[in-house]
């Protein structure tokens, strides 16, 4: 990297994987920190001898001793365990010295001195409690755990209805499709449910099999953590006005949460050309086929569908590839069930990868008024933020509470996020903003063009 580059970061700011250190020549608690993080997180760079608002002070003549010292320590057994991957280059930078750390994302997971950490916009956060801990191990895997063949598992762990009615709903969906013709054994290979691990050679029904045609105690025996909560809210001072917990097949549990979304949610009309769309039936799709099919069910995290006055949140546990918002503009999306993915498109209930997130985008401001709010991590996460104009209140009266939900979902928001998010002006979004930072419920991190605010101590 040279100084132009370099410039060009410093402009930018700090975010996810850049991270400014004044340092001395033995590098801080909080430099080591934000190695363990980057490493545990999709990689990163920090830059020693700049200063948080990106002004170089440089390092001096230290900048070998500050490798060297940084090299020694993550290299010691009783600091990090593992010890992480780093490379170091020097920056000639209005003539001062400025140590880029560059620190690429492992397979493994890094703790130092005891702690895990993890990085959360550009913040470095502790990962506490052994459920988020096996998450973050589970999304640095390369295999996709829906393929892990459980020999043990047999024909009679399947339900009869439910292949039946796999079967016809692809044939109906696609005449002469040929799972309508196949036998049992034909059609469970043809879909892949049963499968040869290449590395033990056992063969045998897996995971996806279980999730999607398996009787309930066959599922909870193979993904004892598996669970869906759906929850309606009509009055904020209620904790929950209706709930379900699902825990059944993906085929019916798809059933279920789309009628929970149809009971308490209204359709509005809508047409595109001459013809009528039901914009509900698209949405709601989306999101609850995503909550299906693209979590990560070795996770020990929860998947929840929630309705309430400000929209619907989904989250579901996730491997992720990246973190961050997901746009239109950014969009790169990555199978994480292709088994389970390929199923639910032959019997209807997605589509081409990446499909969701677009329909989502062309759908959401007819349904409620406002597009969605997506972002990738450990916990993929999907608002769809209620601002339509109705009898219930303005729309300026709740931006604290849009403001509330948008940072429980995405753990950061900026105020024109709020501003599109409420449907206010995005002067009224930062007025709002600055009010809850005063108060002390908001911390304001950034400069003014890449501000976010997020809860204190996140």
């Amino acid at each position: 990297m040279d100084g132009k580059s370099l410039r060009k970061v410093l402009q930018r700011g700090e975010g996810q994987h850049v991270e400014f250190k004044r340092c001395g020549s033995l590098p801080g608690k909080d430099v080591l920190e934000t190695i363990c993080a980057f490493a545990n997180h999709f990689g990163g760079s920090v830059f020693l001898g700049v200063l948080d608002d990106g002004s170089v002070e440089g390092v001096g003549a230290r900048a070998l001793e500050i490798e060297r010292n940084i090299s020694n320590i993550i290299g010691n057994p009783d600091v990090f365990k593992p010890m992480p991957v780093v490379d170091f280059e020097e920056i000639d930078a209005e003539e001062r010295v400025v140590v880029r750390v560059w620190v690429p994302e492992s397979p493994d997971v890094h703790s130092y001195k005891g702690r895990v950490y993890d990085r959360r916009a550009d913040a470095d956060v502790e990962v506490r409690g052994t459920a988020r801990i096996t998450a973050l191990g589970i999304r640095k895997q390369q295999i996709y755990t829906e393929e892990q063949v459980f020999p043990y598992l047999r024909r009679e762990d399947l339900r009869d209805d439910v292949i039946e009615r796999v079967r016809e709903m692809a044939a109906a969906r696609r005449p002469g499709h040929p799972w309508g013709q196949m036998s049992e054994d034909e059609f469970f290979r043809s879909a892949r449910l049963f499968t040869r691990d290449v590395s033990t050679g056992e063969e045998g029904f897996n995971r996806a099999a279980a999730l999607l045609l398996g009787k309930d105690e066959a599922i909870l025996s193979i993904c004892p953590a598996y669970r869906t909560d759906a929850i309606f809210i009509r009055d904020a001072a209620n904790r929950y006005d209706d709930r379900l917990t699902v825990r059944t097949n993906l085929v019916e549990a798809y059933e279920q949460l789309m009628e929970f979304c149809r009971k308490h949610t209204d359709d509005p009309f809508y047409l595109e050309g001459d013809v009528r769309v039901s914009v509900r039936e698209i949405v709601c799709r989306e999101l609850v086929a995503n909550t299906l099919v693209h979590r990560e069910y070795l996770s020990p995290l929860v998947s929840r569908l929630m309705i309430d006055g400000h929209g619907i949140l989904t989250e579901n546990p996730s491997r992720a590839f990246f973190d961050g918002p997901v746009t239109l503009e950014n969009l790169s999306p990555v199978p994480k069930n292709p088994i389970i993915a390929n199923l639910f498109a032959q019997i209807g209930r997605g589509e081409e990868l990446g499909s969701g997130v677009r329909n989502l985008y062309r759908y959401s401001r007819a349904f409620m008024g406002a597009d969605p709010v997506i972002s990738e991590g450990p916990t993929f996460k999907a608002l769809i933020p209620d601002a339509r104009d109705d009898s219930r209140t303005a729309r300026g009266a709740d931006v604290p509470g849009v403001i509330e939900r948008l940072v429980d979902a995405h753990g950061s928001v900026t105020s024109k996020e709020v501003s599109e998010a409420a449907g206010v002006t995005q002067r009224t979004a930062l007025n709002y903003l600055r009010s809850m930072v005063d108060n002390g419920l908001l911390v304001a991190r950034g400069d003014t063009r890449s501000r976010r605010y997020s809860r204190p101590g996140t």
